[in-house]
């Protein structure tokens, strides 16, 4: 099972273990008929010892499996430095991905490029082990959001 992380709802740092998501019965607060009760999905990160944090669903990021150069774990979410340019780690069709993402300007029109190459695939972690001392985890994409 991977490891996730995800900032906790209540002092906003982030938990890291298993994420699970429960479906809660209750009354949404509606005071008209048109308002029953409903299914509210409730996420956790869950640790070893089985204590449970509510996290933020849209900062939860699963681990790729991979270390940078410090040996820090590489998280989804995790902005990574890697030959002078800044990537954001992405989980895609079931693979890690490293995305730049960058705005050209061409004559008056501005275009949006996405540059992604795949890191994790089945078969190439033998080759990531031989680059990692070129990747440095340097920030996250949560880490300025305000809640």
């Amino acid at each position: 099972m991977r490891e996730f992380r995800g900032k906790n709802i209540e002092n906003h740092q982030f938990v890291y273990g298993y994420y699970a998501v429960v479906v809660e019965e209750g009354d949404n607060g509606g005071l008209g008929v048109y308002y029953k009760e409903t299914q509210t999905p409730i996420h956790y990160i869950s640790d070893e010892n089985g204590n449970s944090e509510m996290v933020y669903p849209n900062t939860v990021g699963q681990y790729s499996g991979l270390k940078d150069k410090n040996n820090n774990k590489i998280f989804e979410g995790d902005k990574v430095k890697a030959y002078g340019e800044i990537y954001i780690i992405e989980f895609e069709l079931g693979s890690f991905i490293f995305v730049r993402k960058e705005i050209v300007k061409h004559h008056t029109n501005e275009y949006r490029l996405n540059w992604r190459f795949v890191s994790n695939n089945a078969g190439d972690y033998r080759e990531w082990e031989e680059c990692r001392n070129n990747y440095e985890v340097i920030e996250n994409i949560y880490k300025e959001q305000l809640w």
